[in-house]
């Protein structure tokens, strides 16, 4: 899969069929979008394109209304070269961008500079200055400079549009079940390895403490069974995301207890999937209470994701 930022978006001689979006989360709905951009290419013989923007258009916009993300343009390009595009083109969204006019976007991006064949939008999907491009006016351009335009309906399961911001709603409220019939997979987030308390290792239970790479949504607190990627090899585990009451800290945290696994990994990048959420967050009066505990958790964890004990 090609991806072609900014100022490599040239005059493209082979035509391609787009999709046009933000796409975070790449969920249900986006798939479905995809697969008809990719059906329409491989029946017009263009290349099955997506085009979006970096960063979200609301962090430039209006960055108060900014959403936390499902997902980061490394998960993205991983997810999107598995369902079959060919190429991605990817603006830098700015304050200048945020000002082209939506006449001109068509003219300049998706005539004179990817030769576009055919369009494939959302029902919902708007575009150029203050969102004033919407289906309809892309139609419109799209008879004046000679390229198809479909339109996608919402998608719906039990009766609930599909979408980014539902989505994000069930990560922060933990039901992880949901976001995997939405997402089609379950969550997951990047994030380094940072230096913590070791308290965990005190307590016989060492965790590798984790930064987000990006603003990600964050799942509810309490303790979730999780699978981490590190160098290829996918390792089971156990998470803690919260302010650990027992000690008295209410700082947000990220901590991944990984089994059976000593190896020193400071500083690396991991990404841990979320599988099922074990329990909330509890406040333990002393120690031994929060290692019974923590017993359990794994045990519990260990089970759902059939490791063997």
């Amino acid at each position: 899969m090609e991806i072609i930022k900014d100022e490599e978006i040239k005059s493209e001689t082979e035509s391609v069929v787009v999709a046009l979006g933000t796409f975070d989360g790449i969920h249900y709905g986006h798939q479905q979008l995809i697969d008809e951009v990719i059906i329409s290419a491989d029946e017009f013989n263009c290349k099955a394109a997506l085009f979006s923007f970096k960063p979200h258009p609301l962090s430039i916009i209006n960055s108060r209304k900014a959403p936390p993300l499902i997902t980061s343009w490394g998960q993205k390009y991983r997810i999107l070269e598995e369902l079959g595009l060919d190429k991605i083109y990817l603006v830098k969204f700015t304050p200048d961008f945020a000002k082209l006019d939506f006449r001109k976007f068509v003219r300049d991006y998706l005539v004179a500079g990817i030769n576009v064949h055919k369009v494939v939008v959302g029902e919902d999907f708007r575009f150029g200055y203050q969102g004033l491009g919407d289906s309809d006016k892309l139609k419109k351009l799209g008879n004046e400079f000679g390229f198809e335009v479909e339109v996608i309906k919402s998608v719906t399961i039990n009766g609930r549009i599909v979408s980014s911001t539902y989505i994000r709603e069930l990560i922060e409220s933990g039901e992880l079940e949901k976001v995997k019939s939405y997402l089609t997979r379950n969550y997951s987030l990047e994030g380094n390895v940072v230096n913590g308390d070791k308290r965990g290792r005190e307590l016989g239970f060492p965790t590798a403490n984790i930064e987000p790479t990006i603003n990600y949504v964050i799942p509810k607190s309490g303790v979730y069974a999780v699978y981490v990627y590190l160098d290829g090899d996918r390792l089971a585990g156990v998470a803690h995301i919260g302010s650990r009451p027992t000690f008295n800290q209410d700082e947000l945290s990220i901590e991944v207890n990984i089994f059976n696994f000593t190896d020193d990994i400071y500083q690396q990048r991991i990404e841990v999937e979320f599988v099922e959420r074990l329990r909330s967050e509890i406040e333990f009066n002393c120690s031994k209470r929060l290692v019974e505990q923590i017993t359990k958790d794994v045990a519990k964890a260990k089970d759902i994701l059939e490791i063997q004990k």
